[in-house]
């Protein structure tokens, strides 16, 4: 009977030993949890004052805006730094100002969540993927357009004389090539024209020879709105066709398509993706790689 007891007493030591090994192994860095959505905060005043300051151009109810401008603000208000703060919480990340991105996403979906819009945060092929159920892909396309145009590339209302013209320099800082979205109305015709480079443009304009881009062009019109895709330093041309022609035009970064904006479908649920590690231009909810 002492030997049963004294083989039971050193089994539950061994037991308890075992268990105490067993917490530390499931703290360790190697083992870290990568399921993030319990660490997004749901109800918290001053998560709702500050959304409400950085949407504070969107009406009550719309979503689409508000998700937006949480996503422009997580992006580009927010630093970027490779290393993974403990705890995951997106109140340090406001007050520092600084996040990774798996901080990132908990962060956005707090903001989305504290807005009214349900989350969901995925972990798959080294991406952290932030899920918005129930926005409106439509609503949320003409909000990006809307948000894209804010700030034009150029813009002239002026009043033209019969020939008079209005150049626009579409140089780029990298030298790659541009999409524009043109917007431009007047009383009387002008014609519209994208010209490669400077000297295409003056032979034109001297010669009437120079080399012009035909799927960018528009004779005798009143009202034009296209989109083109330009090289850098092209020039886009615009000529009164009358005297006293009152102009006015805008040139804006574009090229997003409806179709550009993606959507899946999880559990009969619409949602749409936002991966926060994208910090390239032109990138909005729904544009991922």
């Amino acid at each position: 009977i002492f030997l049963f007891l004294l083989v039971g007493v050193f089994c539950l030591i061994f037991l308890d030993v075992s268990n105490i090994k067993g917490s530390v192994v499931d703290t360790d860095n190697s083992n870290i949890d990568n399921t993030y959505d319990k660490y997004v905060i749901k109800d918290d005043f001053n998560i709702r004052n500050i959304l409400s300051r950085i949407s504070e151009d969107c009406l009550s109810g719309n979503f689409e805006c508000i998700t937006i401008k949480a996503y422009n603000y997580v992006v580009n208000d927010i630093s970027f730094v490779k290393e993974r703060n403990k705890g995951r919480n997106p109140k340090q990340s406001l007050t520092i100002k600084e996040a990774d991105v798996y901080d990132k996403s908990v962060l956005l979906a707090s903001f989305l969540e504290n807005a009214g819009i349900k989350t969901h945060i995925e972990e798959s092929n080294n991406k952290v993927i932030v899920y918005a159920k129930k926005l409106n892909l439509l609503k949320l396309y003409n909000e990006i357009i809307k948000d894209l145009h804010k700030k034009p590339l150029a813009s002239r209302e002026v009043v033209l004389k019969k020939n008079g013209v209005w150049v626009v320099n579409l140089n780029t800082s990298d030298n790659k090539p541009i999409t524009i979205d043109i917007s431009a109305k007047s009383e009387y015709p002008f014609s519209l024209m994208l010209f490669p480079n400077e000297k295409e443009m003056n032979n034109f304009l001297k010669y009437k020879n120079g080399r012009y881009m035909t799927d960018c062009f528009l004779d005798n019109v009143t009202i034009a709105e296209l989109s083109c895709l330009s090289s850098s330093g092209g020039k886009l041309l615009f000529i009164s066709k009358a005297n006293s022609n009152k102009f006015s035009g805008k040139v804006f970064r574009g090229g997003i398509l409806l179709s550009d904006v993606k959507s899946v479908e999880i559990n009969k649920e619409i949602l749409i993706p936002m991966d926060v590690s994208l910090n390239k231009p032109l990138i909005y909810p729904g544009m991922i790689n």
